[in-house]
């Protein structure tokens, strides 16, 4: 289902666990970011990207998402992302999880 961008909330920088970074800090530890947008029906979606500080989505743009997915599956705590857009990106993201050892 397609599903339109409306807002641009925010993006939170990660390390490779996906564990929110302040870049003002310790910016050799940023590898990944998190978009936050809103959508026209109200819902909030994400995307996953390499970080380069900028929204990778502009208002108006029709994407489609994926329910849920856990962020790196070799870690117990590791966060679990609710409607993150599925793109080229995260395709290989997840490619290259499922190809790390467990």
């Amino acid at each position: 289902m397609q599903h339109t961008i409306t807002q641009q909330v925010s993006i939170t920088a990660c390390n490779t666990c996906m564990v929110p970074v302040d870049i003002n800090h310790t910016s050799e530890y940023v590898d990944y970011q998190i978009e936050m947008y809103r959508t026209s029906n109200g819902l909030e979606i994400g995307a996953l990207n390499k970080y380069n500080g900028k929204f990778s989505y502009q208002i108006g743009s029709c994407v489609n998402i994926i329910p849920h997915l856990v962020a790196d599956p070799r870690y117990t705590a590791s966060p679990v992302f609710r409607n993150i857009i599925n793109d080229k990106f995260l395709q290989e993201y997840i490619a290259l999880q499922r190809r790390q050892p467990r």
